[in-house]
């Protein structure tokens, strides 16, 4: 889920087997321009293969919360993406 206006306003589900009805951009690059804020809820490999270039070029604010421990916190902040996960040490 990626929230793109101050204010947390605006958010942006993305799904890949989502199906159905689902609402949303079509693709993960679209889910994640012009972004504040990503929240990845999954495991899936579309979501692992995230690499902190692609977040910096789209997102406007890139900061990644990872409730999966999908992505590699220390890879993230070296490629300047905030990141926060769960049952990650905090690195203030």
């Amino acid at each position: 889920m990626a929230w793109n206006e101050p204010g947390g306003g605006n958010n942006k589900p993305k799904d890949p087997w989502g199906g159905g009805d689902q609402q949303g951009p079509p693709d993960l690059d679209e889910a994640l321009r012009g972004a504040e804020l990503l929240i990845v809820q999954t495991e899936w490999e579309e979501y692992r293969r995230l690499r902190p270039e692609r977040l910096v070029s789209l997102m406007t604010r890139p900061v990644v919360v990872d409730a999966r421990r999908a992505l590699d916190p220390v890879l993230m902040e070296r490629g300047g993406v905030t990141s926060l996960g769960v049952g990650f040490p905090f690195q203030g």
